[in-house]
């Protein structure tokens, strides 16, 4: 098993990575052990970033549920709100690169630093999450929700 206090960390979340040819990378925080630091509700839902090779946030993902009723982000808030939360959260998990061959690999699954692949033209990054899949444009940041499929990753 991976130490944690070995994990590149991001806002005191571990991470894990895509890099960019530009030396940017994108990262998703994720939980390790329960002992990272509290996040927003924002935070916990768009924790998806793009960061230049100095560290700074270049941007913060944003979701295009289109593909969902309208109302589903208030509805699943209002349920979590009636059990005592915050919010509904749902944060992503990790990135697959899907290559023009159609060939898919994870990047950096265990956020241990290894198998950390480089997107390249042509590649399309999903980000994976509870029961969705959205694709991801690394020039804007803005992930779209796919029809779930029934993928294998």
């Amino acid at each position: 098993m991976t130490d944690p206090a070995l994990f590149e960390r991001f806002n005191g979340w571990p991470v894990k990575r895509l890099l960019l040819p530009s030396g940017d990378r994108i990262i998703v925080t994720f939980s390790w052990d329960g002992t990272e630091p509290k996040r927003s509700l924002d935070d916990a839902n768009y924790n998806v970033y793009r960061l230049n090779p100095e560290g700074e946030v270049v941007w913060q993902v944003r979701r295009d549920d289109s593909v969902l009723p309208p109302d589903i982000w208030e509805t699943r808030h209002r349920i979590a709100r009636s059990h005592g939360l915050d919010g509904y959260r749902v944060p992503f998990l990790g990135f697959v690169l899907e290559y023009p061959d159609g060939s898919r690999k994870r990047s950096d699954p265990y956020g241990d630093g290894k198998d950390i692949l480089v997107w390249e033209p042509g590649c399309i990054i999903w980000l994976l999450g509870y029961g969705n899949e959205y694709i991801l444009d690394p020039e804007t940041g803005i992930a779209k929700n796919t029809p779930i499929s029934g993928r294998e990753w």
